[in-house]
C-alpha cells in the first residue's frame, strides 16, 4: 500500500510529494523506512494538507494498488463497489490482499 501511495504522491510534483512526505513523518503516519504506514493518519493529514485534492492522491492510489490483482477480480469489484470512495476502495482491496496471504 505505502509502494502505491508514494506512486500517486509523486505525480503531484517533486516540491509537493517532498513537502507532504515531511509533514507525514512529522506526525507520525509514515517512515521512511517503510515500518509505519497508518493509512487512516496518512488519509487525514493528507486532507488537511491537500484539502480536496486529497482524491487526486487517491485516485491515483487506487489504481496503482489495484494492480496487484487480475484484471477480472478488479472488474467484478468495480461492478460491486464503484459508487464507494477511492479511500473505501483502498482499504476494501488492503483488505482482500490481507484475507488472501498477500501484502
Amino acid at each position: 500500500m505505502q509502494q502505491a501511495f508514494n506512486e500517486a504522491l509523486w505525480t503531484l510534483g517533486t516540491p509537493v510529494a517532498k513537502t507532504v512526505i515531511w509533514h507525514l513523518q512529522n506526525r507520525g503516519a509514515i517512515s521512511l523506512t517503510g515500518k509505519t504506514f497508518d493509512m487512516d493518519r496518512v488519509y487525514t493529514n493528507l486532507e488537511e494538507i491537500l484539502g480536496s485534492g486529497v482524491e487526486i492522491v487517491l485516485q491515483a492510489m487506487y489504481k496503482s494498488y489495484s494492480r496487484n490483482f487480475k484484471m477480472n477480480t478488479i472488474i467484478d469489484f468495480e461492478l460491486q463497489h464503484g459508487s464507494k470512495s477511492h479511500m473505501q476502495k483502498i482499504l476494501m482491496l488492503s483488505q482482500k490482499i490481507s484475507e488472501e496471504g498477500g501484502n
